[in-house]
């Protein structure tokens, strides 16, 4: 998949948020601007839908398992990419933030859609 282990990071910006577990990684040919996020959470996609700085939504089916696609409103569409899937206690979600030049050179859904096929399986149901 790329990414460098070792950039693991966990949080937002080292601070954990009640509710959610959120981890980081950056990819070892695109850093510092570019990086894969994990996610889990008791919150529900719709919660996630209900968020204005969320949009363009559109179900996907990554790894047989339906999902939703979405960027944050705070990111250009070749920016930013998530794939989120319903758990039993709320969701689980990846994203790809791609904000340098050199990331740019691939769409993010196109970088994440691999990582996610391999990764999504691994999700609780």
């Amino acid at each position: 998949m790329g990414l460098d282990v070792a950039s693991e990071r966990s949080g937002i910006l080292g601070a954990e948020e009640p509710g959610w577990k959120i981890c980081r990684w950056e990819d070892q040919e695109f850093p510092p601007n570019y990086s894969v996020g994990a996610y889990s959470t008791v919150h529900t996609v719709d919660e996630m839908r209900a968020k204005p700085d969320n949009i363009e939504f559109q179900d996907v089916v990554i790894a047989g398992r339906s999902g939703v696609q979405f960027r944050q409103r705070q990111y250009n569409a070749n920016e930013d990419c998530s794939f989120m899937f319903s758990t039993a206690s709320g969701f689980a979600q990846l994203d790809v933030l791609n904000t340098g030049v050199k990331a740019k050179s691939v769409p993010p859904c196109e970088r994440l859609k691999p990582i996610a096929e391999a990764i999504v399986p691994l999700f609780p149901k």
